[in-house]
């Protein structure tokens, strides 16, 4: 009760097949994401959260793209019976975010390395404002409920 785990895997394969400058194409590979997504539930209305996305490596057409991975982290904080919290998180924590592979095209080969500015930190307050609780709705008689009230009545 004090750990929620949502977890996704996708499993795929990805095939290419075409010609682009006098130069085939028949390439595919396998590949498969990792996304876990985890809430922890501490005393004294706190709550921490940690999530890890993983990418393997992959072949798009004349790419081979290395894999990939982020973790991200927050803590959050409930105060004046759960109507505010104040939340501090970070994405990507060590920098991995970015894409990275090799090209391959006829007598073409690149290395490249790309760096995102994926790693950032967050500082969240909220407030709920108004009522926190709801009136219970009436229940009211549509036209279907009154016929059906006049046909009871008139088959007594």
């Amino acid at each position: 009760s004090w750990w929620t785990s949502i977890n996704n895997a996708n499993v795929y394969y990805g095939y290419y097949r075409g010609e682009l400058a006098n130069t085939k194409l028949s390439n595919g590979s396998a590949a498969f994401d990792l996304n876990s997504i985890n809430s922890f539930t501490l005393p004294k209305n706190w709550t921490a959260e940690m999530n890890l996305f993983y990418t393997s490596p992959q072949v798009y057409a004349y790419i081979l793209a290395r894999e990939s991975w982020q973790l991200g982290i927050g803590i959050q904080k409930s105060f004046n019976d759960r109507k505010g919290t104040i939340k501090l998180s970070a994405s990507d924590l060590f920098w991995t975010g970015g894409s990275a592979g090799e090209s391959s095209f006829r007598d073409f080969n690149e290395v490249y390395k790309v760096k995102r500015e994926t790693r950032a930190a967050f500082l969240t307050l909220t407030y709920k404002l108004g009522k926190t609780t709801v009136a219970p709705s009436r229940r009211r008689a549509g036209s279907a409920e009154e016929e059906k009230q006049r046909a009871n009545k008139s088959g007594n």
